[in-house]
């Protein structure tokens, strides 16, 4: 007896990360995968394993637009790939599992700050776990006097970002202003 296949919503605008996870599954017999995305361009969207594709404008459109994409495709299982996607399938997990099965996910306060690489930071560091062997927050109000033992060289690193975007090497300190007074980086959104 044939049983029908599982429809697998994926929801994410990397098309790399999509194309490699569905590369990984593409000997597995039984699945259906759809595409959720905001990425017009999308080379995943013209995968021979996408059997549906639909674009949306905004991350605060998920909300209604997957809820649509279940019931017209008839998901069996909702699958994010991606940050963004992520947390706004965790932000409306309960909801999104009454309508299919969702795929298990952090819940949003804790992925949230994993996400943060600042708050990430901050959060080991109150548990006793250094990430790195000295960290100062650009907003920190004590930024100068902290610079006076800060070990350099150092990065400084956006609190988001992802493969390496947006960090600069700074050999020392004079380097370290210069590059702050040039690039004039948003304070809240970096650290060093």
């Amino acid at each position: 007896m044939k049983t029908k296949p599982r429809n697998v919503l994926l929801v994410g605008y990397d098309e790399h990360l999509i194309l490699s996870f569905l590369y990984s599954v593409r000997k597995q017999k039984g699945f259906n995968y759809f595409l959720l995305t905001h990425k017009a361009k999308s080379s995943a969207g013209h995968s021979r394993y996408i059997k549906g594709l639909k674009y949306y404008k905004d991350y605060w459109d998920l909300k209604t637009i997957i809820p649509e994409c279940i019931l017209e495709w008839d998901i069996d299982a909702l699958m994010p790939i991606g940050e963004k996607e992520s947390l706004e399938v965790a932000k409306n997990q309960a909801t999104l599992k009454l309508l299919c099965r969702v795929m298990p996910i952090t819940d949003p306060k804790h992925f949230e700050i994993a996400r943060d690489k600042k708050a990430l930071n901050r959060f080991l560091l109150e548990r006793n776990v250094p990430l790195m062997s000295a960290t100062v927050d650009l907003d920190d109000p004590d930024f100068n006097h902290k610079l006076d033992s800060f070990p350099f060289p150092g990065l400084v690193k956006p609190t988001h970002g992802a493969f390496g975007s947006g960090i600069t090497s700074v050999r020392n300190r004079q380097e370290l202003e210069s590059y702050l007074s040039q690039a004039k980086p948003e304070p809240a959104q970096y650290y060093l």
